[in-house]
């Protein structure tokens, strides 16, 4: 289960530190500078859809997970388990 804090209902950090990511690394893969995440893992700045994609995919889990309307990161969609799509992405992380 998700648990919101005060202000921040995503699991973009807690993303990161699993798959041992930086956060210099996922500002350079989305060209945007690295202050900008660290808002969104304090849940100071929203997300743009495409941006929450993109992270769903660098970080192999479902953007529903990322903003704490799933509690399964890897739910399937029509039967594809989304960590075998992530095998087939070459991110560049």
């Amino acid at each position: 289960m998700c648990r919101r804090k005060r202000r921040n209902p995503n699991r973009i950090r807690e993303a990161r530190r699993r798959s041992g990511v930086s956060t210099l690394k996922i500002a350079s893969a989305l060209g945007i500078c690295r202050d900008t995440v660290y808002r969104w893992e304090r849940g100071e700045t929203l997300l743009s859809s495409s941006v929450l994609l993109n992270l769903g995919y660098i970080f192999g889990v479902t953007c529903d997970w990322l903003v704490c309307r799933s509690d399964d990161p890897y739910k399937t969609v029509d039967g594809v388990d989304i960590r075998s799509v992530e095998s087939n992405l070459d991110i560049g992380i």
